[in-house]
């Protein structure tokens, strides 16, 4: 008898209990200033294995903002920041924000029609980077010559499809949110 009451009261609690911060609606807690970092460095023996991967290194960072008048639907905004370094040696950074989408997924975009990525829990507080189910996402590059960013689409291969990313340290993250 104790056995079954322990077992109704917890799963009671499982249904009463708040998501929990891997849930892919919520990267980070609601609360001012909340951020997260994940990176993933694709080592030689991964890379190996799949020769048309271009992504050498991806880092993704996500941070709330609460508004200065929250309205009761509406608390703040989660933005993000990512970077990826590509074999040839390229290097693009991209910001924007992110909303839950359809199918369990968090949308994070760029403005001005810059593409983006799904973004999904993974296990151990990771996190899966779908690239395949947006199409594309815009990223800045470093300066040329005369002075101007220039940019690339970072677009779905045969093997820069989806990226796992586990957590990683708050400095992998250092400046790469955008400030609000």
């Amino acid at each position: 008898m104790m056995q079954r009451l322990a077992f109704s009261v917890a799963g009671l609690i499982l249904l009463v209990s708040p998501v929990s911060a891997q849930d892919p609606f919520e990267l980070v807690p609601q609360q001012d200033g909340a951020t997260a970092c994940w990176q993933r460095v694709y080592d030689e023996g991964h890379l190996a294995a799949h020769p048309r991967q271009s992504v050498t290194t991806m880092t993704f960072a996500a941070g709330f903002y609460a508004h200065d008048e929250p309205e009761p639907e509406d608390a703040g905004l989660t933005l993000f920041g990512m970077t990826v370094t590509l074999r040839d040696g390229t290097k693009g950074y991209t910001s924007g924000g992110c909303w839950p989408g359809e199918g369990g997924l968090l949308r994070c975009g760029v403005d001005c029609d810059g593409g983006g990525v799904a973004v999904s829990a993974a296990r151990n507080g990771g996190l899966l980077i779908d690239l395949e189910a947006t199409g594309y996402i815009r990223m800045e590059g470093e300066c040329g010559s005369d002075g101007e960013a220039e940019s690339f689409s970072l677009e779905p291969g045969a093997d820069d499809r989806q990226f796992r990313l586990p957590v990683a340290d708050a400095k992998a993250c250092k400046g790469l949110l955008p400030v609000w």
